[in-house]
């Protein structure tokens, strides 16, 4: 992938996409390998920002930098139809 393309050039796009009701022309495998996606926050922003699209799973959240207790309250919070991270996941967080 193209190192100038990163998140936000990704999210933008999509949504526009989105709106116009054209499938999106990126996908979450391009998105995390884009500048900037390999981290908590960016696939948080990805399942906040365009829930139509194919979700991250709390799983693929957990595997990457950034995923602390603090980052797994957030998905629980803002994230209502992702599954959830338990107390005893919060709680053990490397």
């Amino acid at each position: 992938m193209n190192e100038e393309i990163n998140i936000y050039h990704i999210l933008k796009v999509n949504g526009e996409a989105y709106d116009k009701g054209e499938k999106l022309p990126y996908t979450k495998q391009q998105y995390i390998k884009s500048k900037y996606g390999d981290n908590s926050t960016a696939l948080f922003f990805w399942n906040l920002l365009l829930p139509y699209a194919e979700p991250y799973t709390k799983q693929e959240h957990a595997a990457v930098v950034g995923c602390n207790s603090d980052a797994k309250r957030r998905w629980n919070e803002c994230l209502p139809d992702a599954e959830p991270f338990t107390e005893d996941e919060i709680d053990n967080c490397q």
